[in-house]
């Protein structure tokens, strides 16, 4: 285990964690096996990473961890129509944990630009 901060970590293996390396303006849809990811955004603009189904990945939890964002940013979401849950990671190191309850998503802990946001 790799410890991102005193109350999250991930593992390193390369079977536990989903990396994304891409340029702005792309977006990646995860699955309910893909439940750590690292996001590394090449250019200015917006990545998007879609989380799945909240009915599907019922009970899971997920990371999604910007290791370099350069000037690019990753934006995290719900399939939902109702958007329950959209946040921007703006640099390196940001991160969101994000739970599913079977009905909708929740924002358990955010670190965006160095500070926490829930």
């Amino acid at each position: 285990m790799t410890v991102i901060n005193p109350q999250v970590t991930r593992r390193t293996s390369t079977s536990d964690v989903k990396r994304i390396t891409a340029s702005a303006g792309g977006a990646d849809t995860l699955t309910v096996l893909e439940q750590n990811v690292d996001v590394t955004v090449f250019s200015s603009g917006t990545h998007t990473i879609t989380l799945p189904g909240a009915e599907e990945a019922s009970e899971r939890t997920f990371i999604i961890y910007a290791l370099d964002n350069d000037t690019g940013t990753v934006t995290v979401v719900s399939p939902e129509p109702s958007a329950t849950l959209s946040r921007v990671l703006t640099a390196a190191d940001d991160y969101v944990i994000c739970y599913s309850s079977g009905y909708r998503w929740y924002v358990i802990k955010a670190v965006i630009a160095g500070s926490l946001v829930v």
